[in-house]
């Protein structure tokens, strides 16, 4: 690969081009570092059964084909979709740094595989995901009580009532608020 594209910055509007371009540098990143990485799957809720396959290859202005997944890598940039704690300055486009993926609960397999492999296979979404904002906006403030991990800030699952307005189907979908970023993002950011 040629030097200049390792730390290449891509702006696109279209969610599904981002999210490939993102998911690449999240893979390029586990690769680079051997960071254990986690793979979040997205959660439909009530979805007739008949608009599965619909919902899943729909394209439409309001949902861009929503991601199914989402990668999370440890020690990995990333970057928020949606506004958390506007008033602490982590809102939708927060780059920070993946710190920690706590698993759901009823996730024995995400918990099993975290201890073990270098790619973790979630069934749900995880409970929380901990990251260190690195955004200049971010007001100061220790986010946990945790000495050693004051600027940690939890992210939690977000669930969205999506419609699709051409297939006239709503539902429930739930994912974690990140996405994966480039590291020469954050690097602009210091």
């Amino acid at each position: 690969m040629d030097e200049k594209w390792k730390t290449a910055v891509f702006i696109t509007p279209r969610n599904i081009i981002r999210q490939a371009w993102n998911h690449q540098a999240a893979l390029r990143h586990h690769l680079q570092t051997g960071e254990q990485i986690f793979i979040s799957p997205a959660i439909d809720k009530d979805i007739p059964s008949q608009y599965i396959d619909r919902v899943i290859w729909e394209t439409d202005a309001n949902t861009e084909m929503l991601a199914t997944w989402n990668i999370l890598c440890i020690n990995g940039p990333s970057v928020g979709t949606a506004n958390l704690g506007v008033e602490l300055g982590i809102a939708n486009g927060t780059q920070g740094i993946v710190k920690e993926v706590v698993p759901h609960p009823a996730d024995d397999i995400g918990w099993h595989q975290a201890g073990e492999k270098p790619i973790v296979f979630l069934t749900r979404p995880p409970i929380c995901v901990w990251i260190e904002p690195t955004s200049s906006n971010i007001e100061p403030y220790f986010f946990t009580s945790i000495a050693d991990r004051r600027t940690w800030f939890p992210i939690f699952p977000l669930e969205t009532e999506v419609t699709i307005r051409k297939a006239k189907i709503t539902f429930k979908w739930a994912q974690i608020p990140l996405t994966p970023g480039n590291i020469s993002i954050l690097e602009s950011s210091y």
